[in-house]
C-alpha cells in the first residue's frame, strides 16, 4: 500500500503514540520509516541559552535525540527505519523532507484545540504541510481530551484498521492527499 512513511518527531508523548503508530503500519506494509527532527530556527533563537550557537545546537541535538530513539524503537519492531534532522520552518521542512524521501504518506499528530463540540482544530503546521504535501498524509487527533481513551490512542491495530476501511464519523484518523 505505502512503501516509505515519515514521521516528524521531537520529545513528546504525542510523538512516542504517533511514532507507534507510525512502526506498526510500516510493519503491516514492509514500509521503510524516515523519522525527521525538526529545528525550527526561530524558536532555537528563541530559547534560554548563553549565545546563539549554544540555543541552536542544544535544538539540533534535542532534535537529533528524537530522531534516532523513534527509528531504535521502529528498529526493535523489525521495520527499515532512517533517520533525519532538518533546520527551518517545520511545515516547509516536513513537505521537503516529503518529497526528498519520495515518502508515500506523511503521519502528523493533530495539535491544535478542541472545540467544545469534540471537533479538532489543527495546529498550523498539521494544516500547512497537508495543503502542501504531494503525497498523502494522515492526521491522527491527539490522545489528550475527555473523550479519548488512552488504550485506543496507543492501539497500533486500530490505527492500521482506520486507515484501510471507509471513514466514519467516530474514527480519529484523517487520511487525506493522493491515493
Amino acid at each position: 500500500m505505502y512503501d516509505t512513511l515519515l514521521v516528524p518527531v521531537d520529545e513528546t508523548a504525542e510523538t512516542t503514540r504517533l511514532t507507534m503508530h507510525a512502526i506498526g503500519l510500516a510493519d503491516m506494509w514492509g514500509a521503510t520509516l524516515h523519522t525527521v527532527g525538526i529545528v525550527d530556527g526561530p524558536t532555537a533563537l528563541n530559547a534560554e541559552a548563553t549565545d546563539r550557537g549554544d540555543r541552536v545546537s542544544g535544538a539540533r541535538e534535542r532534535a537529533r535525540r528524537a530522531s534516532m530513539r523513534a527509528a531504535e524503537r521502529a528498529q526493535r519492531a523489525g521495520v527499515d527505519a532512517r533517520t533525519a534532522v532538518r533546520r527551518g520552518v517545520p511545515h516547509a521542512e516536513i513537505v521537503a523532507e516529503a518529497r526528498r524521501i519520495e515518502a508515500d504518506l506523511v503521519l502528523l499528530g493533530s495539535p491544535g484545540r478542541e472545540t467544545t463540540q469534540g471537533a479538532v482544530c489543527v495546529g498550523q503546521v498539521t494544516r500547512r504541510v497537508v495543503e502542501r504535501a504531494d503525497c498523502a498524509v494522515l492526521v491522527e487527533q491527539s490522545g489528550e481530551g475527555p473523550d479519548r481513551d488512552s488504550a485506543a490512542a496507543e492501539s497500533v491495530a486500530d490505527s492500521a484498521l482506520s486507515v484501510t476501511r471507509e471513514a466514519s464519523t467516530d474514527e480519529r484518523p484523517l487520511l487525506v492527499g493522493p491515493q
